[in-house]
């Protein structure tokens, strides 16, 4: 197998998972794509108060609203592999906005937290289990000197944001427009 830097095909996660431990709760059989994972939704965090779903429950996502979900997966990736994170295009066709899902940083252990922006002017309903985002994992050219250490590390579920101290905060005027 070759082990130069680039994006990761099945087979190459596959041996990963069971190798590595690269993905923890995998569901190899039904969520590994040709060159990605698709991670599973199981918590969701409204209102400040974070929720396990369970099988057979699903959330609302009200219109022009957004929440944060949380995977089933918990990542564990080594210092030479890189993830990427992005909405799979069904929900985008549904209504929900299809951005990049964010960088999980080599040496990151810990599930992940999705945010699922309901830009349409009708609910998305999202059952425990669905596969919402595609995991890209990129191998570096170089194994990174230090691990992830930042505020998730061991998140469980829909982790809210984590900000430094508070400053002083200096509000900015809209321009007015001629």
């Amino acid at each position: 197998m070759n082990l130069g830097a680039g994006i990761l095909p099945s087979q190459m996660i596959k041996q990963l998972c069971d190798d590595k431990g690269l993905i923890h709760n995998a569901d190899l059989d039904h969520c590994l794509a040709p060159a990605s994972y698709e991670m599973r939704i199981g918590s969701y965090r409204h209102m400040h108060e974070r929720r396990e779903l369970n099988p057979g429950e699903a959330i609302e996502i009200p219109p022009h609203s957004l929440v944060l979900t949380g995977t089933i997966e918990t990542v564990h990736l080594p210092l030479d592999i890189l993830g990427l994170l992005y909405l799979r295009s069904t929900y985008a066709r549904l209504g929900l906005m299809p951005w990049f899902q964010g960088l999980v940083d080599p040496g990151y252990p810990g599930a992940l937290t999705v945010v699922l922006h309901n830009v349409t002017c009708q609910p998305v309903t999202i059952s425990y289990g669905e596969r919402v985002c595609h995991l890209v994992f990129e191998r570096l050219l170089e194994a990174a000197e230090h691990p992830y250490s930042g505020s998730y590390v061991e998140s469980l579920g829909a982790a809210p944001a984590v900000k430094g101290a508070a400053a002083r905060i200096i509000r900015l005027e809209r321009a007015e427009s001629d």
